[in-house]
């Protein structure tokens, strides 16, 4: 369960420190798949914002598991939230189930 745990804790910091910049600084890739599903740009880059605190929770959470706990917890709700959209908009099921993924290891991240 341990090597499962630490996929998991570098596949969330990886894509969820990753993902949050690229939105704040405007990369044209991610503000596109927003625009595609009609997701709020603003309420994208708050929610890039949140996100990175997670992430430090997350990081933090190494010597303090309730902090990773949170940090968990809001990271999966960002990206469900995502989700929805996804759904609603009709994305191909490839990107439905990458949004799952990175769901998936944040929950496995905070509940371990």
């Amino acid at each position: 369960m341990k090597v499962i745990f630490w996929i998991a804790y570098v596949i969330t910091v990886a894509e969820f420190t990753a993902s949050p910049i690229n939105v704040l600084r405007g990369s044209e890739m991610h503000l596109k798949r927003f625009a595609e599903v009609k997701f709020p740009l603003r309420l994208a880059r708050i929610s890039a914002g949140i996100e990175l605190v997670a992430v430090a929770a997350i990081i933090a959470g190494l010597w303090a598991p309730i902090a990773r706990l949170v940090g968990g917890i809001v990271l999966a709700a960002s990206f469900a939230l995502l989700t929805i959209w996804a759904v609603r908009a009709k994305r191909a099921a490839g990107d439905i189930l990458g949004l799952g993924l990175f769901i998936a290891s944040a929950l496995i991240v905070a509940l371990y």
